[in-house]
């Protein structure tokens, strides 16, 4: 029986991890894609999931149904997704390909640290903006919605519940197939692109973004933190030295090269 998965979502939620976890659970082929030109939707295997950071339309949701695709998405607190974006842009000039380039690119980000205004200013600009509406985008659309933080607080169970949700069976243990892909040895599989799988920590921002900057991002995105059900609850007695501390703590540093330019645990599954 064939079972096709479309993972359309904000880059940095996580959806790496999600869709290695359905391959590795269900055999399927994977096809992380820029564009949507990148495959060829004709010739698809009868089990794959397919995983791109696109906005929805007519004519591709009309394709998905067609060709039989389980529409997903993943979503994460934003300022875990900014803090993520800011770490994989030390080391990765390619984001620039997430959703075609559209609001700019990351490029200002290379050097900077959470406490910078060069983080700020790219945290509340259209380019995030841009980025943090993709998921916001396919929440109408998917199946399901995979929430990070309950994926990580209990991958097995929540993998579970989200089979039963779509309707599938994994073909081998969920326990086995996470173990398999934890970030550690993600980070050892892939040495050529180790910085993808960085730290995964949930709520990681609190210790590095002072409750101004923080509140300064979540009025500018406010309906995408209402949207997606998080809180800007920042930790108050966080100095600027202390996530400066923090941050070096973390030890992100640019490589040489040049830049280029509270829901419920399950309230997001669709049945």
């Amino acid at each position: 029986m064939g079972a096709r998965f479309f993972i359309a979502c904000t880059p940095r939620t996580g959806n790496t991890w999600v869709r290695k976890l359905l391959a590795g659970n269900l055999d399927l082929v994977e096809h992380p894609i820029h564009t949507l030109d990148e495959v060829d939707w004709n010739a698809l295997e009868p089990r794959c999931v397919v995983a791109i950071h696109i906005y929805p339309a007519p004519e591709l949701l009309a394709s998905l149904a067609q060709r039989g695709f389980a529409i997903m998405t993943t979503v994460r607190h934003p300022m875990d997704v900014l803090i993520s974006i800011l770490a994989y842009t030390q080391y990765q000039r390619k984001t620039k390909r997430w959703v075609a380039g559209a609001g700019g690119d990351e490029s200002s980000l290379f050097g900077a640290t959470p406490l910078d205004r060069a983080f700020l200013d790219y945290a509340t600009s259209e380019r995030a903006a841009v980025l943090f509406g993709v998921s916001v985008a396919w929440l109408p659309y998917a199946n399901a919605v995979v929430r990070y933080e309950s994926l990580v607080a209990d991958p097995p169970g929540y993998l579970e519940e989200l089979f039963r949700a779509l309707g599938v069976s994994p073909a081998h243990p969920v326990q086995d197939v996470v173990a398999q892909n934890t970030i550690e040895r993600l980070k050892t599989i892939h040495t050529d692109n180790s910085h993808h799988f960085w730290r995964g920590e949930l709520g990681i921002w609190r210790r590095l973004v002072p409750g101004d900057i923080a509140q300064a991002i979540a009025d500018r995105h406010r309906e995408v933190f209402e949207r997606l059900g998080y809180a800007c609850d920042s930790d108050p007695r966080l100095t600027r030295e202390q996530a400066r501390e923090n941050w070096a703590a973390l030890q992100v540093a640019p490589s040489a090269a040049p830049p280029e330019s509270r829901r419920s645990r399950f309230s997001l599954f669709k049945r």
